[in-house]
């Protein structure tokens, strides 16, 4: 059981991770509800305004917080000396060892009624890319935004990661060669929110993720690089790789050793120079690329441009002012859709455009959801500048997924949209989305703030049901903004959308899982050293300070 102090601290900054690994909510049979008050320079979150007994209070509407109110306008130098090359990370104090979470054991989110309740069970931090083996779909490596690479062999019932000891593991996104054996994780995370930390590079492995080195730092070095992605028709030593980044789209000819900007023909706002930014680069088999143009209405109108060789770039798409674009394709690249989010607002969904002749033209598909926003919330609160992904399937391209605060999909095209995800309305998937790949029909990865889940789809007429399955098994990416301890058997953290999990006697999670005991997106944490006391204390982003007993309840946790 938590209480509510009606305290409200200064908006809680999000910062560099302390530890690494964890999930979210409360354990306790009943939850009670207090009044309480919404920071004074933000909207109230949902469950952050008056709560009327007996209803349970709901935390779990996660608003992201920009990283500054001018997110998207970063200094990119160039023409500069190349900064320094940094050596691996080096664990010093001594010996260390993890804790956790690995992943959160139990995480629900507590919604305004029985029926908007989640229980997505276990837990991991923010995934921000996901790339598969192209001849196994079973061997996945996921990106996490503070967690480095991770990589499965059995579809996700288990995984392993040997990349803590780089540079930097901040993944911004992923990619995987023809062959299947090399693997660029780019780091630098560009997804704005104030815990997207800024990379060193792009880390390289040529077996198959065994071992990793870093290319690209000179020119890479406190970059954010949304998106990655490998000529299928080149190899080895003289492998093209293209990275869409905040400073604009650059081109490798040799394997990642060197780089070089290309120059997009961008059109600006009006009296901008547009900043260059593309937020994801894909390849379809017949060779031609794609990007996605959008600097979240600084100084460019979102786009969708192609080319055939990577050099001449060209666009038919209704360029107009679009806080975000992300783009999705089939793999013949015959078939496209590109979803928008507004420059008012963080981002509501402005549309979704969809091509059936290789960009050749565009038309607007019948209107979806407003995805982007919580649900049930008033006025409609969102943040498709935050969470935007797209997935196509590979096999029928009128099937499509698209992700934001929950994920849609669409069975016919665009004619018609389905909430699968039923973010903070009872759904069993964590919302906030980031990443979507399908591995073949009706199947695909989804990695959001939770994690990652595999969604299996049935198409009927004019509507898509999901299952889902979590995934999360062994992952180990929670992303933490405070924490405090006793012992190593005492301690309690405040996560990145993910609550505040802990270490505590007599919890029903078995290490290195963590428990779950308060929901929301955490903050600072602390516990109480009386002996004999199981009292602790959370706070949420936006201030509010919840008091709370780790002991286990008599009854079940909801």
């Amino acid at each position: 059981m938590f209480e509510f102090f009606g305290i409200i601290l200064p908006e809680l900054a999000k910062r560099l991770v302390l530890l690494t690994v964890g999930a979210m909510l409360a354990l306790g049979s009943s939850w009670q509800a207090f009044a309480t008050s919404p920071h004074p320079d933000l909207p109230p979150r949902a469950g952050e305004g008056s709560v009327a007994a007996p209803a349970p209070a709901r935390h779990g509407v996660h608003r992201i917080q920009k990283s500054d109110p001018s997110i998207g306008v970063e200094s990119v130098a160039r023409g500069t000396t190349p900064r320094s090359l940094v050596a691996p990370n080096a664990i010093v104090g001594g010996a260390w060892t993890p804790l956790g979470p690995a992943p959160i054991a139990d995480e629900k989110n507590l919604g305004v009624s029985a029926q908007t309740t989640s229980d997505y069970g276990k837990a991991s931090g923010r995934i921000t890319g996901l790339a598969t083996n192209p001849g196994n779909p079973n061997i996945i490596y996921l990106g996490a935004a503070g967690g480095g690479v991770w990589k499965s062999s059995d579809g996700g019932g288990s995984w392993s990661t040997n990349t803590d000891s780089q540079p930097s593991i901040a993944i911004g996104s992923l990619a995987v060669d023809a062959a299947g054996t090399t693997i660029y994780a780019a780091t630098g995370e560009d997804n704005a929110s104030g815990d997207s930390q800024r990379g060193l590079g792009i880390l390289k492995s040529v077996d198959s993720g065994a071992t990793w080195t870093m290319v690209g730092q000179s020119t890479f070095a406190q970059f954010r690089i949304g998106g990655i992605v490998v000529d299928r028709n080149t190899s080895g030593a003289t492998e093209r790789v293209f990275a869409a980044t905040f400073g604009g789209l650059y081109v490798s000819m040799n394997s990642g050793s060197t780089w070089s900007q290309v120059v997009l023909p961008i059109t600006p706002l009006a009296g901008q120079t547009a900043s260059q930014r593309v937020m994801q680069v894909l390849q379809d088999s017949a060779g031609r690329f794609w990007v996605a143009v959008s600097d979240f209405c600084q100084t460019e109108q979102g786009s969708v441009m192609t080319s055939l060789n990577g050099t001449t770039w060209t666009s038919t798409f209704p360029t107009q002012p679009a806080g975000r674009v992300a783009l999705g394709i089939n793999p013949t690249g015959v078939v496209a859709y590109a979803a928008l989010a507004t420059c008012a607002n963080f981002g509501d969904v402005l549309g979704i455009w969809k091509t059936v002749n290789s960009a050749a033209s565009w038309t607007q598909t019948a209107a979806p959801p407003q995805y982007f926003s919580f649900a049930n919330v008033s006025p409609q609160q969102s943040q498709g500048w935050y969470d935007t992904a797209v997935g196509v399937d590979p096999t029928n391209a009128n099937n499509a997924v698209f992700g934001g605060i929950t994920v849609i999909a669409t069975g016919d095209g665009g004619a018609t949209f389905t909430d699968i995800g039923q973010a903070y309305l009872g759904g069993v998937i964590h919302p906030d989305f980031h990443a979507l790949l399908f591995t073949g029909a009706n199947t695909f990865y989804a990695g959001n703030d939770g994690g990652i889940w595999k969604g299996s789809e049935t198409i009927g007429a004019g509507s898509v049901s999901a299952t889902w399955t979590n995934l999360n098994a062994n992952l180990s990416t929670m992303q933490f903004y405070r924490g405090a301890a006793l012992d190593a058997t005492h301690v309690l953290g405040g996560s990145q959308d993910n609550g505040s999990p802990g270490i505590f006697p007599g919890s029903p999670a078995v290490a290195p899982a963590w428990q779950s005991y308060l929901d929301g997106d955490g903050g600072y944490s602390a516990i109480d050293p009386t002996s004999g006391s199981t009292s602790i204390y959370a706070s949420t982003s936006s201030g509010q300070i919840w008091n709370g007993s780790y002991a286990p309840p008599a009854s079940p946790d909801f």
